[in-house]
Formats: structure tokens, C-alpha cells, sequence
């Protein structure tokens, strides 16, 4: 009895250390920032969020950024459909790259999308993407962080995946 309990400690010793290496106790950081706005080079995708074409799309976009045929961060524009799209499945994004410089040549297929805001709610998040808190934990932070600061917000985001431990997420401010 003390050996399966002495076992279960050190399990869970060992579990909560791994948790604590990969960030699982940082605090999400929500802050105002300037911003000089997107040119993201992608591809759009509308549909069910657990899909085959998804998936193809995600990782098309990658292999571009991992071989150099585009420089830049990662980037996922979430946008916001009405009812209940979400809670069905359904998705509507863009995966791209943002853009490091202007020079580079757009692959066949993908597109240009940019992103002009001026102001923007940025949710920092520094922890493996195991870890992470939830996407409602970090809608909730930054809806609260607008809401302190009389700020309106736009409907998508903007997921930024900097590295494996850092994403930001931004929400652009509706400019009055």
C-alpha cells in the first residue's frame, strides 16, 4: 500500500514538472499594441474544422515556410461565423505566412491577403502548444481586457505562431 502510494507520488512529481518546464503555469499576457498591419501570403480555407483538406492546407503552408520559399511567422486568421458554425464544426480561415519581405514571390495557388489595422489586443502566450490554456480561456482574457478599456473588436484574429513555445494572438481594434 505505501509502495503504490510512494509510486503515484512520484508519477505525479513527475507529471507536474513537465507541466511546469512547458509552460503550463505562465500567465497568458494581454496588452494594447500598435500594429502596422499584415501582407500574408496563403491560403483560404471554409469548412469543417476536422477535415482532410484542412490538414492539406496547414501543412502545404509549412513545407513553403520550412523549405524558404517564404519568410515569415505562420499566421492563421480566424474569422468569426454567426450562429452556431463553431459548435458544428464548421471553420472559415486563412493559413499563411506574414511576410518578413515584400520581395518574395507568391507560389502558384496562394494569395495576398492584408491586414491594415492600426491597434490591436495581443493575448502573449509562452508555453508548448500542449499546455496552452484553452482558445474560450484566451477569448475570455481578451474580451475582459476590451471591455476595462472601452475598446471594440473586430471579428477574426489573428494567431501568430512565432515558435513551438510562443504564440500571440491579436485581435484588431475597431478604429474610431
Amino acid at each position: 500500500m505505501i509502495k503504490k502510494g510512494l509510486i503515484i507520488i512520484a508519477a505525479l512529481t513527475v507529471l507536474g514538472s513537465i507541466y511546469v518546464f512547458l509552460g503550463g503555469i505562465d500567465d497568458v499576457v494581454v496588452v494594447k499594441k500598435k500594429s502596422e498591419g499584415y501582407e500574408i501570403v496563403g491560403k483560404h480555407y471554409e469548412g469543417r474544422y476536422r477535415s482532410e483538406e484542412l490538414e492539406q492546407t496547414y501543412f502545404e503552408v509549412k513545407e513553403k515556410l520550412e523549405k524558404g520559399q517564404l519568410e515569415g511567422d505562420l499566421v492563421v486568421l480566424n474569422y468569426v461565423l454567426g450562429g452556431d458554425s463553431l459548435e458544428n464544426g464548421f471553420i472559415r480561415q486563412f493559413i499563411g505566412v506574414d511576410l518578413q519581405t515584400s520581395n518574395q514571390t507568391i507560389p502558384d495557388g496562394f494569395r495576398l491577403q492584408s491586414i491594415n489595422n492600426k491597434m490591436s489586443i495581443a493575448a502573449i502566450i509562452s508555453a508548448h502548444n500542449l499546455v496552452m490554456p484553452s482558445p474560450s480561456t484566451i477569448d475570455t482574457k481578451i474580451g475582459k481586457f476590451a471591455k476595462a478599456n472601452n475598446l471594440e473588436l473586430v471579428n477574426y484574429t489573428i494567431e501568430r505562431y512565432v515558435s513551438d513555445r510562443e504564440l500571440i494572438i491579436e485581435v484588431p481594434v475597431v478604429e474610431k
